[in-house]
């Protein structure tokens, strides 16, 4: 017994030691755990700050228009005429390349009749003066006609066929197609199926459709925009009169 207790005297002061080095161990993986988590904290911040950055960045961007010219859009295709100077002037303000095309279209059942046409377009390109110039003079010769029909859906697909045959270019730049109606497609399935053809393309593809409101709107044409909006992830917005307003928020929006 005493031989225990003369060990144990001996030995008592390592194990307080010991107990005293597991603590500090304990707390010294626990500070390392906090420090891990704020490290972690500070590189998801950096990332975070790096994307803000980067999205202010300038960038290129290319946009077609697909309006319907048929009878019906003679105020919106005003709209479109006094307000495109503005809409390419603040493109290329905010962004590093501005590059834009324009596909008139309005109903394949009218084909053959004299200055009918199913569609108009005008080459995707960059906006500088002189082709400025030229899409000015291609939008201010469009004008709202088309032959009395009883068939409010046009033929929207034929448009955005053209539109996606434009020639994009292939780097980093932001795809936009805006679609400009006041009716559905001809064949919805075969426009939705283009609508997706092109989002494939690329990752910053995006269609945004902007809904025309007039008095022989399309009871079908809201229900079928949204949805063609929502596969081309681009926004749906109604025209409320203004234009430029319309044109500005599908142009600028993420």
């Amino acid at each position: 017994m005493g031989a225990f207790v003369i060990i144990a005297v001996i030995l008592f002061p390592y194990y307080m030691k010991n107990d005293d080095a597991v603590q500090k161990a304990r707390m010294a993986k626990a500070e390392l755990k906090e420090a891990q988590k704020k490290v972690a904290g500070l590189e998801e911040a950096k990332k975070k700050a790096e994307s803000k950055a980067d999205a202010l960045q300038p960038k290129d961007i290319e946009v077609v228009f697909v309006c319907d010219t048929t009878g019906s859009m003679g105020k919106h295709i005003d709209g479109i005429k006094t307000n495109l100077k503005d809409v390419v002037d603040i493109l290329k303000l905010v962004n590093k390349r501005t590059r834009i095309g324009f596909v008139a279209y309005k109903d394949i059942i009218e084909r053959g009749n004299p200055n009918i046409y199913v569609t108009k377009t005008f080459a995707l390109r960059e906006m500088d003066t002189p082709s400025f110039q030229r899409l000015n003079s291609f939008v201010d010769n469009l004008t709202a006609f088309s032959i009395k029909n009883s068939d409010p859906p046009e033929s929207l697909s034929y448009g955005l066929s053209d539109a996606i045959n434009m020639p994009w270019s292939s780097g980093k730049s932001k795809h936009i197609i805006i679609v400009i109606t006041d009716a559905s497609a001809k064949d919805p399935g075969k426009t939705m199926a283009l609508a997706k053809q092109f989002m494939a393309r690329s990752a910053s593809a995006k269609i945004t459709t902007i809904l025309a409101r007039t008095e022989n709107m399309d009871p079908k044409a809201p229900a079928f925009l949204k949805q063609l909006a929502q596969i081309g992830k681009g926004e749906y917005i109604i025209d409320s009169g203004r234009m430029l307003n319309s044109l500005m928020r599908a142009t600028l929006s993420d």
